[in-house]
């Protein structure tokens, strides 16, 4: 991990997160994504909230459960198929190399990255990417997926963002 890593308060990661959607996306789905903002302050501000793998899991069942088949963002993992977006969302709550659960829309980095990479290849008018992962390994990333992504980018209109959160300081720290 890069010592000068950029470092996002949980507030200004959910900022970046909500900006990351096109206008016109948010006003043709004025009503889910309001109740998408408000998930997102909620459990990444809630200091009560319990602790933060079930927070994020809290919000891929939310967006399972409605938000991702209303359309203004794809959001990974998923077992809904809609249309695609300029901007996804991707969460991994289990340890790096862990392998989707399908059943419960759990997985780690490797299992969404993989996810994520079919999804590129199919959905042409993507231009962001965030992942949020409370797991990382550095060396399986960069012999595994770092080159993948980089290509993936090399295509101007692309830009992946990756955040690992950290409960104890209430950080995102950008590991890519």
């Amino acid at each position: 991990m890069n010592s000068n890593a950029n470092k996002l308060s949980y507030n200004e990661l959910a900022q970046k997160i909500k900006s990351s959607v096109r206008d016109d996306q948010k006003s043709n789905h004025n009503e889910y994504f309001f109740q998408f903002e408000n998930l997102l302050d909620k459990l990444l501000n809630d200091r009560d909230g319990g602790n933060l793998k079930d927070r994020l899991e809290e919000l891929i069942d939310s967006v399972n459960d409605g938000f991702s088949k209303n359309g203004f963002m794809n959001f990974y993992p998923s077992n809904l198929k809609g249309g695609c977006h300029t901007f996804c969302l991707g969460v991994a709550t289990k340890k790096f190399d862990y392998k989707r659960d399908k059943d419960r829309n759990r997985t780690g980095f490797k299992g969404l990255i993989k996810e994520l990479i079919a999804y590129w290849f199919n959905c042409n008018v993507n231009q962001k990417t965030i992942i949020l992962t409370t797991d990382w390994d550095n060396e399986a990333f960069e012999d595994g997926w770092k080159n993948i992504i980089e290509a993936y980018e090399n295509n101007t209109r692309h830009e992946v963002e990756i955040y690992l959160m950290m409960e104890m300081t209430r950080e995102a720290i950008q590991v890519f």
